[in-house]
């Protein structure tokens, strides 16, 4: 017994109970993949104004919770200042009027143009100044603030196309994201064809090392706080497995190996019955299921009760 616990690297101390973690830690971890999956509900839904009745539902509801910690208000904040961008992108496309414009981010600027009415060429010359002297070409996976880096994937993360990336997030997502809007100002397709098809090219991005609990982060490409729960050699094997399967584009092995990923973490970890849904549903969501909405609106709502029972 003793030697299978060090070799799934939980360690000798997890042949006794580990101590809950504390309702506002647990609250931390999971704001951020609540939003997420929230995020890929929206983006299931048929035309961008049911989209934006998603968005604003999630606007408010994280506006509600209460975190301790500065920073984690600044990311609860960012959070909600992009759904309600994006609330207000499908609620002008929906009603016909002027698409806003954003100052949410560069990437941002350049999509509330390829939304509205526009000259032609000029997403494209927007988008070849960007990519020339992009912000994010000093990025750095260990030093570049997480807040900065949260804010560089939610600027670059489409409101309304499926987004299939997993992995960690690297620039180059943003630089897809940049060049697909291009690409379609050129009149060669919706801008997730270019994404999708670069993405089939190289796969998901290499495993980084997992998060610990937040799956979101490592698993699918979304920013956060940095993890303070480790994570063993079983839930970085289970993390490749996934990972392995969508690189090859098997999805029912892709399937089967989210509730194996969920369950190698941390027993102290919150959320599982949500992680599961929520990674399924993307999995599903990716590959056009129409069974993703339901399971994506399972992850959503065992999220909300989760965040609703512990920012009491």
């Amino acid at each position: 017994m003793v030697t299978f616990l060090l070799m799934s690297g939980l360690g000798c101390n997890a042949l006794k109970s580990p101590p809950e973690l504390p309702p506002a830690e647990q609250l931390r971890i999971l704001v951020g993949p609540v939003a997420h999956a929230w995020r890929d509900l929206a983006r299931s839904e048929s035309d961008p104004g049911a989209a934006a009745v998603q968005y604003r539902a999630l606007a408010t509801g994280l506006s509600e919770l209460s975190l301790d910690r500065q920073e984690d208000q600044a990311w609860r904040d960012l959070l909600v200042v992009a759904a309600q961008r994006d609330a207000a992108w499908g609620e002008a496309l929906s009603q016909g009027l002027a698409v806003p414009a954003s100052t949410f981010g560069p990437v941002s600027a350049i999509r509330s143009v390829h939304l509205g009415p526009k000259q032609k060429g000029e997403v494209t010359t927007r988008a070849h100044v960007l990519l020339g002297d992009p912000p994010w070409k000093n990025w750095n996976a260990e030093l570049t603030p997480w807040l900065e880096t949260a804010g560089m994937v939610l600027d670059a993360t489409p409101p309304f196309d499926v987004d299939p990336h997993w992995g960690p997030w690297l620039p180059r997502e943003a630089n897809r994201q940049v060049a697909g809007m291009a690409y379609a100002d050129q009149g060669k397709g919706p801008p997730r064809s270019f994404v999708a098809r670069m993405q089939r090219i190289s796969g998901p991005s290499e495993l980084r090392g997992v998060a610990g609990c937040d799956l979101y982060q490592d698993i699918a490409g979304e920013g956060g706080p940095p993890g303070e729960v480790g994570h063993g050699e079983t839930q970085a094997q289970r993390a490749e497995d996934l990972l392995g399967a969508l690189r090859e584009q098997d999805r029912t092995r892709a399937l089967e190996a989210v509730p194996a990923l969920v369950a190698s973490r941390d027993p102290r970890c919150p959320g599982a019955a949500f992680f599961e849904a929520g990674l399924t549903g993307r999995v599903l969501l990716a590959e056009g299921d129409p069974a993703a909405r339901a399971r994506l609106a399972q992850a959503v709502e065992e999220g909300k009760s989760l965040l609703s029972t512990l920012s009491r």
